[in-house]
This record gives structure tokens, C-alpha cells and sequence, in this order.
């Protein structure tokens, strides 16, 4: 994809993800270090995440790399990482209280709470993906449900032996 520098904004390409990116300005300086100000259709729809308009330069753009969340490694701050990680707490029924180290991606240790038993730790954020839930009360309550039986099937096999 060439692009031509002299265009007038806004300028649209595809995205690898399927969405379009809107290019809105450029920071006006040589081509080297020219950086684009654009949008993602994708991206942009969650504004608690990505406030603001992503940046990029014209080489990145042209291999088909953009710094949005399409990208496969899209580069969080911070805050956006604690956003991140409070929603797949919120859906744990536990809440993030934030980081209990400086932020070094996957492996970083975040404070966790429950609200229900007032448990609160520190567990890797890596973990929180991958677990029910981190209070352990909490997830054998879970655990217990979904592993219950159906009470008819019960009944039908207490029948079934006497």
C-alpha cells in the first residue's frame, strides 16, 4: 500500500481486523517520523478504554501494523490495563483494587478483593483469566452448582438402585 503524502484528511483503509481506520492528521513533520492521528471503527466504540485517537507512523500503516487494540500486540497503559482487568473481575463477582507492583504485563501482581467474604490478595493477572473465581469460597459455591446434577436425573437413578 503506497500512500501519498500530499492527501487531504481524512483518509480510510482496512483494517486487518476487518474494521476501518480513519486517518485524521499527521503531526507534520519529514516521512521518517511523520506520525498519523486515527481512529479505529473497532476500537474507538469503547471510549472507557480508548479515549483518545491512536498514533502510528506511515511505515507501520504500510506493513499493515496499527497501536489499537486490533493490533496482536496492542501496548496498554496502565490505566488501561486496570480497566481491562476490572471487567474480567467484575464478571468473578471480585473487584480489582490495583496493581501491587509496577505494571509488567501478564505477569504482574494485582490486589484483588471479594465482596461477599472479604477475602483480599495478590495474584497474577495471568490467573485472573484463567480462574473461576479467585476467592476460594466464592469458587467452590460455583464449582459445587455447575457440578450439581439435575434433581430429576437424581431421583431417577435413586429409584433406579432403591
Amino acid at each position: 500500500m503506497e500512500l501519498n503524502l500530499n492527501l487531504k484528511y481524512p483518509l480510510y483503509y482496512k483494517s486487518r481486523m476487518g474494521g476501518v481506520l480513519a486517518i485524521h492528521g499527521d503531526n507534520g513533520s519529514g516521512r521518517p517520523t511523520r506520525k498519523l492521528m486515527y481512529t479505529c471503527s473497532i476500537c474507538s466504540v469503547d471510549r472507557e478504554l480508548y479515549p483518545e485517537m491512536f498514533k502510528t507512523t506511515f511505515n507501520h500503516l504500510q506493513r499493515g501494523t496499527t497501536s489499537c487494540g486490533c493490533s496482536k500486540s496492542s501496548i496498554l497503559t496502565e490505566k488501561q490495563y486496570l480497566i481491562k482487568l476490572g471487567r474480567v473481575a467484575k464478571e468473578m463477582g471480585v473487584s480489582v483494587a490495583g496493581l501491587a507492583e509496577p505494571m509488567k504485563g501478564n505477569n504482574t501482581l494485582v490486589s484483588i478483593s471479594c465482596p461477599v467474604h472479604g477475602m483480599s490478595k495478590s495474584i497474577l493477572s495471568n490467573a485472573l483469566y484463567r480462574l473461576e473465581s479467585p476467592c476460594k469460597k466464592c469458587s467452590s459455591t460455583l464449582t459445587g452448582y455447575r457440578n450439581r446434577l439435575p434433581e430429576d436425573i437424581i431421583v431417577e437413578r435413586f429409584l433406579k438402585t432403591g
